[in-house]
C-alpha cells in the first residue's frame, strides 16, 4: 500500500470560498455557514495541482486535516471532487467553480462542535478520489480540486492559508496500485509545514 500526502501551493485561488452575495471568490480560506455578520458562505474548495496517484488505484483511504479558527457549534458539507481529468485552478469568478460537475460520488461530513485551535479531520471520501482516478484520461501528478458543499449548520472557518498563524491544510490518501509498497510525500515550498 502507497501513502500520498499533498497541499496545496500557495498562492491566490488555491483554495478558497464562495458566498450567496459575492460574484468572484473568496481567498486563501476555507468556511462555511452563515456568520453572525455578513453574507452566508455557501461553499469552499482546495486545488492540488499534482496529485501523484497511479490511474486505477484502489483507494482505501482518504481524509483531509484542518486546523479551526473560532469557535462554532458545528457544520455539515457535502465533500465531493470536480469531476476532471486534469481539474484546472478555479478563475476569479464564482461561476468557475460553482459550475463545475461534481463527481456523483459523495461524502456528508458534520463537524459537531468545534474550538479554535482544534485539529479537524475529514470522514473518509475514498469514493470520491476513486472516481477521480477511475476516470480513463487520469494520469498520476494530474490536478484534483476538492468541494465542500454547505449543506447546514452554523458557521466555521479553518486556519488554512498563508497569512501568519494559518495552517496549510492536508490531504492523505492511502491507496494500492501493484508492486513493492511506496511511500510518497509532497510538500509546496511557501506552506513552510514539515510533513
Amino acid at each position: 500500500m502507497a501513502t500520498l500526502v499533498v497541499s496545496p501551493v500557495s498562492g491566490a485561488n488555491n483554495q478558497g470560498f464562495w458566498d450567496v452575495s459575492s460574484t468572484t471568490l473568496g481567498h486563501f480560506e476555507v468556511s462555511l455557514g452563515d456568520p453572525d455578520s455578513g453574507p452566508a458562505v455557501l461553499g469552499s474548495y482546495v486545488w492540488m495541482p499534482a496529485v501523484a496517484i497511479p490511474q486505477g488505484a484502489t483507494i482505501t483511504s482518504a481524509v483531509m486535516d484542518f486546523v479551526n479558527w473560532e469557535a462554532s457549534t458545528g457544520v455539515t458539507s457535502s465533500i465531493r471532487t470536480h469531476a476532471s481529468d486534469n481539474s484546472t485552478k478555479p478563475a476569479e469568478l464564482k461561476s468557475d467553480i460553482v459550475g463545475r460537475t461534481r463527481t456523483t460520488a459523495s461524502t456528508s461530513w458534520a463537524t459537531g462542535a468545534l474550538t479554535p485551535g482544534q485539529s479537524v479531520v475529514t470522514p473518509n471520501f475514498s469514493g470520491v478520489v476513486q472516481e477521480v482516478v477511475n476516470r480513463a484520461g487520469w494520469v498520476s501528478g494530474s490536478g484534483m480540486t476538492v468541494i465542500f458543499d454547505y449543506v447546514s449548520g452554523a458557521y466555521t472557518a479553518f486556519k488554512s492559508g498563508t497569512d501568519s498563524g494559518y495552517v496549510t491544510p492536508k490531504m492523505t490518501v492511502n491507496y494500492t496500485a501493484g508492486g513493492p509498497p511506496v511511500v510518497i510525500t509532497t510538500d509546496f515550498v511557501g506552506w513552510g509545514i514539515p510533513i
